[in-house]
């Protein structure tokens, strides 16, 4: 089962206590609090890159993607956007963040 509290931060800790298997965080949370929340349990991250960043240029894209990959690792991880797709979201950039993803060396 997947929790997704958008904006739900603050309650991280309290979260991790209701069962779910999956967290899924919006792109306001850093990567370094939720792992540091979440160490020692058997819960797997999802999330976080703003949706707003697919209308960002594509190198700068891509170096958004790498970098929350860098800061989440990719021990129980689940890359995804934030909180969806914005209907307008420019398809080439949908295109970027997952060939970016499948690209991306640890």
């Amino acid at each position: 089962m997947v929790l997704f509290a958008k904006g739900g931060w603050y309650c991280l800790e309290e979260q991790a206590e209701l069962g779910y298997e999956v967290l899924g965080v919006d792109w306001t949370v850093e990567p370094k609090y939720v792992r540091n929340i979440l160490k020692n349990k058997n819960i797997t991250v999802q999330g976080n890159l703003d949706p707003c960043a697919l209308y960002a240029p594509k190198e700068e894209l891509k170096k958004m993607v790498q970098k929350m990959l860098e800061d989440f690792g990719s021990d129980r991880y689940i890359v995804n956007l934030g909180h969806g797709i914005y209907p307008d979201g420019p398809i080439e950039s949908v295109h970027t963040f997952v060939e970016t993803v499948h690209n991306f060396k640890v």
